[in-house]
C-alpha cells in the first residue's frame, strides 16, 4: 500500500469517526549511532526494492479496494488515483453511510453523513493536493525541500532508520524504514480535518507483489487511543475512468461551476 495512499484514505476515515485530536503515541526512540546513511539513498532502495521508478512511471491511474475496521464499525473502501494530481475515495460504513471525497487538479472536496458537502481550504486543501500527487510514491528529491536521516531506531520491534521530511508547503513528516528489508514500515504525521489537527502514526506491514509493485497489503492507523485497520483487497492499474474524479453536484453548487 503507497504511503500517500494510506495517509489519505486513513486520515479521512479517522476525521469522519470524529476522532478529537490528541497526542499519537509514538513508538519509535532509540539512540543513534554515528554514522548515518543520506535520506535519498535510503528512500531510492525503497523504491527499487517496491518495483522501480520506471514501472511506476508506467502506471497511469490506480485503484484500490480495501476494508476498514474501527471502533467496533466495518466498511469498504475504494480509492483511485490519477497522473498527475486527482484523487477520489469513496468508503461505505455500516450503520453511517457513504463518505466521499476528492481533488480533481484544482477543488479538494469532502461529503459526509455529519459535516455534508465541505469544500477544503486552508491547510487541508494544500495537505490533499499533495497525496493527490500520483508521483509521490517515486519519492524523488523533487517532492521535499529537506530530507534527512535522523536515527537508527526502532519502530514496533523492528531496527529501522528514522527520516525527517518536509514538504513544499512546509508540512513535515517523520517516515521508518527497516533496515533490513529496506522497505518503510511507518510514519509519523499531523492531519488537518474539520474537527482540527491529529498526529497520526502509520504502520505498514505484510508486503506483497500486486503485479509490478510490491505494497503494503495492511495497514494500521493510530490516533491516540483509536485504532483503524486497513487490509488491501485488490488493486487495479490504468483502469480508472475520467468521469470519476469529476466533481459531484453538491460540491459544483458550492463552488459555482456549471460543468
Amino acid at each position: 500500500m503507497p504511503r500517500s495512499l494510506v495517509v489519505t484514505t486513513l486520515s479521512l476515515a479517522i476525521a469522519l469517526a470524529g476522532c478529537q485530536p490528541r497526542a499519537a503515541n509514538n513508538t519509535a526512540a532509540a539512540p543513534a549511532p554515528d554514522a548515518l546513511p543520506p535520506a535519498q539513498q535510503i528512500l531510492d532502495r525503497s523504491v527499487e526494492l517496491s518495483g522501480g521508478r520506471e514501472a511506476m512511471r508506467r502506471i497511469s491511474s490506480m485503484r484500490t479496494t480495501a476494508t476498514l475496521t474501527f471502533s467496533g464499525l466495518q466498511g469498504e473502501m475504494v480509492a483511485s488515483l490519477a497522473r498527475p494530481n486527482r484523487l477520489h475515495v469513496r468508503t461505505m460504513i455500516a450503520g453511517v453511510g457513504e463518505i466521499l471525497s476528492g481533488f480533481d487538479g484544482e477543488v479538494g472536496w469532502s461529503i459526509d453523513p455529519v459535516q455534508g458537502p465541505r469544500v477544503l481550504t486552508g491547510r487541508e486543501l494544500e495537505e490533499m493536493r499533495e497525496r493527490a500527487d500520483r508521483d509521490q510514491m517515486l519519492k524523488s528529491p523533487s517532492s521535499y525541500t529537506l530530507a534527512e536521516t535522523q536515527e537508527r531506531t526502532e519502530f514496533e520491534g523492528r531496527p529501522a532508520w528514522r527520516i525527517r521530511l518536509v514538504r513544499p508547503s512546509g508540512r513535515e513528516e517523520t517516515e521508518f524504514y527497516d533496515i533490513e528489508t529496506g522497505l518503510q514500515i511507518g510514519g509519523v504525521a499531523t492531519q488537518q480535518s474539520a474537527m482540527g489537527q491529529a498526529t497520526v502514526t502509520t504502520i505498514l506491514r505484510d508486503y506483497r507483489r500486486f503485479g509490478p509493485l510490491l505494497l503494503a497489503a495492511s495497514a494500521v492507523q493510530r490516533v491516540g487511543p483509536q485504532e483503524i485497520t486497513v487490509n488491501m483487497t485488490a488493486v487495479e492499474y490504468d483502469v480508472v475512468p475520467d468521469a470519476i474524479f469529476e466533481l459531484p453536484a453538491a460540491i459544483k453548487a458550492l463552488v459555482g461551476r456549471d460543468r
